[in-house]
Protein backbone atom coordinates (compact mmCIF):
# COMPACT_ATOMS: atom_id res chain seq x y z
CA UNK A 1 0.00 0.00 0.00
CA UNK A 2 1.33 3.41 -0.92
CA UNK A 3 1.66 5.74 2.01
CA UNK A 4 2.19 9.47 1.70
CA UNK A 5 4.16 11.94 3.79
CA UNK A 6 2.66 15.37 4.19
CA UNK A 7 4.67 18.38 3.09
CA UNK A 8 4.40 19.66 6.62
CA UNK A 9 6.11 16.57 7.93
CA UNK A 10 8.91 16.83 5.42
CA UNK A 11 9.26 20.45 6.43
CA UNK A 12 9.52 19.38 10.06
CA UNK A 13 12.30 16.98 9.16
CA UNK A 14 14.32 19.81 7.66
CA UNK A 15 13.35 22.49 10.12
CA UNK A 16 16.74 22.39 11.83
CA UNK A 17 18.60 23.33 8.63
CA UNK A 18 19.99 26.78 8.15
CA UNK A 19 20.15 28.66 4.88
CA UNK A 20 22.69 27.11 2.56
CA UNK A 21 22.60 23.58 3.97
CA UNK A 22 22.79 20.82 1.36
CA UNK A 23 20.17 18.09 1.71
CA UNK A 24 21.15 14.76 0.21
CA UNK A 25 18.18 12.59 -0.78
CA UNK A 26 16.84 10.24 -3.43
CA UNK A 27 13.25 9.80 -2.20
CA UNK A 28 10.41 12.25 -2.86
CA UNK A 29 8.70 11.55 0.46
CA UNK A 30 6.35 8.80 -0.72
CA UNK A 31 6.82 5.35 0.79
CA UNK A 32 6.06 2.39 -1.46
CA UNK A 33 7.18 -0.57 0.68
CA UNK A 34 9.35 -1.56 3.63
CA UNK A 35 12.36 -3.78 4.21
CA UNK A 36 13.78 -5.63 7.19
CA UNK A 37 14.66 -8.99 8.68
CA UNK A 38 13.10 -11.13 11.42
CA UNK A 39 13.43 -10.83 15.17
CA UNK A 40 16.51 -13.03 15.18
CA UNK A 41 18.40 -10.86 12.68
CA UNK A 42 20.07 -7.49 12.91
CA UNK A 43 19.57 -5.19 9.93
CA UNK A 44 21.27 -2.25 8.26
CA UNK A 45 20.15 -0.05 5.36
CA UNK A 46 22.01 2.83 3.72
CA UNK A 47 22.24 5.18 0.75
CA UNK A 48 25.34 6.12 -1.21
CA UNK A 49 25.77 9.79 -2.11
CA UNK A 50 28.30 11.91 -3.99
CA UNK A 51 29.62 14.75 -1.85
CA UNK A 52 28.51 18.19 -3.08
CA UNK A 53 30.33 21.48 -2.87
CA UNK A 54 29.07 23.40 0.15
CA UNK A 55 27.86 20.23 1.86
CA UNK A 56 31.12 18.53 2.67
CA UNK A 57 30.55 18.24 6.43
CA UNK A 58 27.67 15.93 7.34
CA UNK A 59 25.77 17.08 10.42
CA UNK A 60 22.50 15.10 10.38
CA UNK A 61 21.12 11.78 9.22
CA UNK A 62 17.33 11.65 8.70
CA UNK A 63 15.56 8.27 8.55
CA UNK A 64 11.90 7.67 7.69
CA UNK A 65 10.66 4.56 9.48
CA UNK A 66 7.92 2.19 8.42
CA UNK A 67 4.81 2.16 10.62
CA UNK A 68 5.88 -1.22 12.00
CA UNK A 69 8.81 0.39 13.86
CA UNK A 70 7.56 0.77 17.46
CA UNK A 71 8.01 3.96 19.44
CA UNK A 72 11.04 3.73 21.68
CA UNK A 73 12.76 1.05 19.61
CA UNK A 74 16.52 1.65 19.58
CA UNK A 75 18.47 2.17 16.40
CA UNK A 76 21.79 3.57 15.33
CA UNK A 77 22.21 6.37 12.75
CA UNK A 78 25.48 5.95 10.87
CA UNK A 79 27.71 7.88 8.50
CA UNK A 80 30.20 5.76 6.59
CA UNK A 81 33.10 7.21 4.63
CA UNK A 82 34.49 5.45 1.58
CA UNK A 83 38.02 4.25 2.28
CA UNK A 84 38.55 3.22 -1.33
CA UNK A 85 37.01 6.25 -3.11
CA UNK A 86 35.06 3.77 -5.24
CA UNK A 87 31.42 4.10 -4.20
CA UNK A 88 31.48 0.44 -3.16
CA UNK A 89 29.98 -0.40 0.28
CA UNK A 90 32.78 -2.94 0.67
CA UNK A 91 34.99 0.08 1.34
CA UNK A 92 32.58 1.76 3.77
CA UNK A 93 34.05 2.52 7.20
CA UNK A 94 32.12 4.05 10.10
CA UNK A 95 32.99 7.74 10.42
CA UNK A 96 30.26 8.87 12.85
CA UNK A 97 27.27 7.35 14.58
CA UNK A 98 24.57 8.15 17.10
CA UNK A 99 22.41 5.83 19.19
CA UNK A 100 18.77 6.98 19.15
CA UNK A 101 15.18 5.73 19.44
CA UNK A 102 12.28 5.75 17.02
CA UNK A 103 9.49 8.15 17.89
CA UNK A 104 6.57 6.07 16.63
CA UNK A 105 3.84 6.75 14.07
CA UNK A 106 3.32 10.38 15.10
CA UNK A 107 6.64 11.55 13.60
CA UNK A 108 8.11 8.94 11.32
CA UNK A 109 11.07 11.06 10.25
CA UNK A 110 13.75 10.85 12.90
CA UNK A 111 16.64 13.28 12.56
CA UNK A 112 19.88 12.21 14.23
CA UNK A 113 22.30 15.01 15.03
CA UNK A 114 25.53 13.11 14.49
CA UNK A 115 28.98 14.57 15.23
CA UNK A 116 29.90 16.95 12.41
CA UNK A 117 32.12 14.92 10.10
CA UNK A 118 33.91 15.66 6.84
CA UNK A 119 32.62 13.24 4.20
CA UNK A 120 34.74 11.58 1.57
CA UNK A 121 33.85 12.21 -2.11
CA UNK A 122 31.54 9.18 -1.94
CA UNK A 123 29.85 8.49 1.39
CA UNK A 124 27.01 6.44 2.87
CA UNK A 125 24.33 7.20 5.49
CA UNK A 126 21.78 4.87 7.03
CA UNK A 127 20.44 3.00 10.00
CA UNK A 128 21.13 -0.13 12.00
CA UNK A 129 18.92 -2.11 14.39
CA UNK A 130 19.92 -5.07 16.50
CA UNK A 131 18.06 -8.30 17.07
CA UNK A 132 14.77 -8.44 18.94
CA UNK A 133 12.98 -5.55 17.19
CA UNK A 134 9.65 -6.71 15.77
CA UNK A 135 9.64 -4.44 12.73
CA UNK A 136 10.56 -4.06 9.09
CA UNK A 137 12.04 -0.63 9.74
CA UNK A 138 13.32 0.65 6.42
CA UNK A 139 10.80 2.71 4.45
CA UNK A 140 11.65 2.39 0.77
CA UNK A 141 10.55 3.97 -2.48
CA UNK A 142 10.40 2.65 -6.03
CA UNK A 143 13.36 4.13 -7.90
CA UNK A 144 13.30 2.54 -11.32
CA UNK A 145 14.25 5.95 -12.75
CA UNK A 146 17.73 5.75 -11.18
CA UNK A 147 20.51 4.25 -13.32
CA UNK A 148 23.43 2.35 -11.83
CA UNK A 149 26.17 4.64 -10.60
CA UNK A 150 28.43 5.52 -13.52
CA UNK A 151 26.96 2.72 -15.60
CA UNK A 152 28.58 0.19 -13.27
CA UNK A 153 27.37 -2.17 -10.58
CA UNK A 154 26.75 0.36 -7.81
CA UNK A 155 23.15 1.38 -7.13
CA UNK A 156 22.02 4.03 -4.63
CA UNK A 157 20.77 1.81 -1.79
CA UNK A 158 22.35 -1.11 0.05
CA UNK A 159 20.91 -3.40 2.70
CA UNK A 160 21.87 -6.42 4.80
CA UNK A 161 21.89 -8.24 8.11
CA UNK A 162 23.04 -11.28 10.04
CA UNK A 163 21.22 -14.08 11.81
CA UNK A 164 21.81 -13.77 15.54
CA UNK A 165 23.16 -10.24 15.11
CA UNK A 166 26.77 -9.26 14.98
CA UNK A 167 26.96 -7.59 11.58
CA UNK A 168 30.25 -5.73 11.29
CA UNK A 169 29.47 -2.14 10.30
CA UNK A 170 33.07 -1.75 9.14
CA UNK A 171 32.75 -4.79 6.86
CA UNK A 172 29.23 -4.73 5.46
CA UNK A 173 29.62 -7.48 2.83
CA UNK A 174 30.60 -9.94 5.59
CA UNK A 175 26.99 -9.99 6.87
CA UNK A 176 24.99 -13.17 6.29
CA UNK A 177 23.03 -11.33 3.62
CA UNK A 178 24.04 -8.04 2.03
CA UNK A 179 23.70 -6.34 -1.33
CA UNK A 180 21.93 -3.82 -3.53
CA UNK A 181 18.14 -4.13 -3.58
CA UNK A 182 18.15 -4.81 -7.31
CA UNK A 183 20.49 -7.76 -6.82
CA UNK A 184 18.80 -9.19 -3.72
CA UNK A 185 15.16 -8.77 -4.73
CA UNK A 186 15.11 -7.66 -8.34
CA UNK A 187 13.60 -4.28 -7.48
CA UNK A 188 15.18 -0.86 -7.90
CA UNK A 189 14.32 0.64 -4.52
CA UNK A 190 15.86 3.48 -2.56
CA UNK A 191 15.91 3.84 1.18
CA UNK A 192 14.15 6.88 2.62
CA UNK A 193 17.33 8.11 4.25
CA UNK A 194 18.70 11.64 3.88
CA UNK A 195 21.67 13.62 5.11
CA UNK A 196 22.38 17.28 5.79
CA UNK A 197 25.70 18.83 4.82
CA UNK A 198 27.27 22.20 5.56
CA UNK A 199 30.35 23.86 4.06
CA UNK A 200 33.77 22.81 5.25
CA UNK A 201 36.68 25.21 5.66
CA UNK A 202 38.72 25.11 2.46
CA UNK A 203 41.73 23.82 4.34
CA UNK A 204 39.75 20.79 5.49
CA UNK A 205 39.17 19.52 1.94
CA UNK A 206 42.32 17.95 0.48
CA UNK A 207 43.12 18.37 -3.18
CA UNK A 208 42.69 15.11 -5.14
CA UNK A 209 46.43 14.45 -5.16
CA UNK A 210 46.68 15.10 -1.44
CA UNK A 211 43.66 12.88 -0.76
CA UNK A 212 45.38 10.00 -2.49
CA UNK A 213 48.49 10.54 -0.40
CA UNK A 214 46.51 10.79 2.82
CA UNK A 215 44.53 7.64 1.96
CA UNK A 216 41.45 8.98 3.69
CA UNK A 217 39.19 6.30 5.14
CA UNK A 218 36.74 6.81 4.99
CA UNK A 219 17.73 19.36 -3.09
CA UNK A 220 15.84 23.71 -6.11
CA UNK A 221 12.91 21.17 -5.57
CA UNK A 222 13.97 17.54 -5.88
CA UNK A 223 16.09 17.96 -8.95
CA UNK A 224 16.69 14.36 -10.04
CA UNK A 225 20.25 13.79 -11.13
CA UNK A 226 22.31 10.79 -11.94
CA UNK A 227 23.69 10.69 -8.41
CA UNK A 228 20.59 11.59 -6.44
CA UNK A 229 18.81 14.78 -5.50
CA UNK A 230 20.33 17.83 -3.90
CA UNK A 231 18.49 20.89 -2.71
CA UNK A 232 19.35 23.95 -0.75
CA UNK A 233 17.31 24.38 2.38
CA UNK A 234 15.68 27.76 2.71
Amino acid sequence: MRRSVSLALVGLCLAGCVFGDVIYQYDDGTQDAAAGQGLAWDFFWLNRFDRQAGGEVITEVAIYFDLSMPAGAPFRAVLWNDSGSSGDPADARVAALLDAVATGSGTRWVVADIPDTLATPYFFVGGYIGTGVAAVPAAIEDAAYLPPYGGGPFYPSYVGGSSGGGSDLDNLPSADQAGWYVDLAGYEWVNMVRATGIPAPAAAIPEPTSMTLLALAGLALLRRTRHGCVKRAR
